[in-house]
């Protein structure tokens, strides 16, 4: 049966060049992901199947990063010298000390996830939708390397709302893809003023040198 194809959201941009994982590369994935599922799914069950039904995403996300870090092998959630790996997106890794953000009710800059193309610290991401806890967001916009996106009214697609748990997850219309030297942005409109923590939902894949520092 073919793979299944899920497009990504890149903007205006050409999608960059693939290669295969080899089969002990596509081994250390299939493993790898299970690990972030459960851990996503052991905080709610339906992130952790909307996040487990991205996974042709994430592997062709992976074929994306096998053809960006020329002669690095795929390590998975503990690469080695010489190697790349993926984990989830932590607030430094785009520029934060915390996904903490003093929401206004008004229109305001959220966050950005932009690629970074200089060795050794080279990364890119695939993320598919943000988990936000405490204020509600109604509207979000999205800009992808330059390109700005509609706004939309998150009620209509927010997927995880349990009104016995403090958070909600928005996915998006599609996936995005931010390549080495790509850039997105999302702005917000909060229904109220307060705090609300945004964490973007997906997957980096960076070197050994830049995923190795302690931060």
């Amino acid at each position: 049966m073919a793979e299944e194809v899920i497009p990504f959201i890149m903007g205006p941009i050409k999608p960059p060049r693939e290669e295969d994982p080899t089969p002990g590369e596509k081994d250390a994935f299939e493993i790898d992901f299970r690990r972030i599922t459960s851990i996503l799914t052991n905080l709610d069950a339906e992130l952790g199947v909307k996040f487990s039904g991205m996974k042709p995403a994430y592997l062709r996300g992976l074929r994306v990063a096998k053809a960006s870090f020329p002669g690095l092998t795929f390590g998975g959630l503990e690469p080695k010298s010489g190697q790349f790996g993926f984990g989830l997106i932590c607030p430094e890794d785009i520029g934060l000390t915390t996904f903490d953000v003093a929401a206004t009710g008004a229109w305001q800059d959220i966050l950005a996830v932009d690629g970074e193309p200089t060795p050794p610290k080279r990364r890119m991401y695939v993320y598919q939708g943000l988990l936000t806890i405490g204020v509600p967001y109604r509207y979000l916009k999205l800009t992808v390397n330059e390109l700005p996106y509609s706004p939309f009214d998150v009620e209509l697609l927010q997927i995880v709302k349990k009104l016995h748990k403090p958070y909600n997850f928005i996915e998006f219309l599609g996936p995005i893809l931010i390549h080495l030297s790509g850039k997105s942005s999302v702005r917000g409109k909060s229904s109220i003023a307060g705090t609300v923590t945004t964490i973007p939902i997906g997957l980096k894949y960076a070197e050994y040198d830049y995923l190795k520092v302690e931060r």
